[in-house]
């Protein structure tokens, strides 16, 4: 029998309780045969720190992988973010009098055969926008399942707009919503990995790949003014500068591909 300061609560878990997709809170009964003792669960006198946790948090979801066909989608996405840094090298290399260190992947877009680049960042912008929806498949039900696909839909969104607009200052203007939308998305997301400890250590190296632009680019900035010590690098700052997140997302179809666990149980 308990005593004052001591209690124990038998529990019966009923098969029943079980609905094959998670286990609901069981159901219990009070139990203070020895024989029924021996077949029952016995559970710890509950301490005021515990009966304090929500049920969401003592009974948590486990982490699945990702399935393969949204594994394929997230590849075909990434895919054509590579994609465009491929095409962009070739054009720089075979257009005539263009410097890919000293000249920006934008001039690419003037010209006879601007409408060559100008296709480029329309498509790597409905590539990025077809990220956002994978990764809103993805993320779903857990922390960031809302605010990173919409970070990843501006910045596609903005990398149709400078497909668009191929003059300053709105094309400028474009391509600094792009940058910050990559640094943030990749903080953003950050948070859902940090709570994951099969993706703790990507939480580090996304807020690195975050980081990286916003130090980078302000020496492509110092580079265009044509008296910078830093002059004639421009293409070379802005081409190290704005390929971070998709080292990232090629980076991260690794583990993913290998079954590491991100998707939450009940999405």
């Amino acid at each position: 029998m308990p005593t004052a300061t001591t209690h124990e609560y038998y529990c019966e878990v009923r098969a029943d309780s079980y609905n094959g997709r998670g286990c609901n809170p069981p159901a219990y009964r009070m139990s203070e045969s020895p024989a029924e003792r021996a077949t029952i669960v016995a559970l710890p006198n509950p301490t005021p720190q515990t009966s304090a946790q929500p049920l969401a948090e003592m009974v948590r979801p486990a982490a699945l992988p990702v399935p393969r066909m949204l594994l394929v989608w997230l590849t075909v996405g990434v895919g054509g973010t590579v994609l465009f840094l491929v095409i962009y090298l070739i054009e720089g290399v075979t257009r005539p009098g263009y410097d890919a260190w000293q000249q920006t992947i934008s001039s690419l877009s003037l010209g006879s055969s601007g409408w060559i680049q100008q296709l480029n960042f329309a498509l790597c912008g409905v590539s990025v926008l077809w990220l956002a929806y994978v990764w809103r498949k993805i993320l779903a039900g857990g922390v960031c399942a809302t605010w990173y696909p919409i970070i990843r839909g501006i910045e596609g969104l903005g990398l149709i707009a400078i497909a668009i607009f191929t003059q300053d200052p709105l094309h400028t203007a474009f391509l600094i919503v792009i940058v910050n939308a990559m640094s943030l998305g990749l903080f953003v997301i950050a948070r859902r990995f940090w709570r994951n400890p099969d993706f703790r250590g990507w939480s580090i190296f996304s807020v690195a790949c975050g980081l990286w632009p916003m130090i980078v680019m302000p020496f492509f900035g110092i580079a265009l003014n044509t008296h910078s010590v830093f002059n004639g690098y421009a293409g070379l700052f802005e081409r190290l500068a704005t390929n971070a997140d998709t080292i990232w997302g090629l980076a991260l179809l690794i583990p993913l591909w290998t079954g590491r666990r991100l998707m939450r149980a009940n999405t």
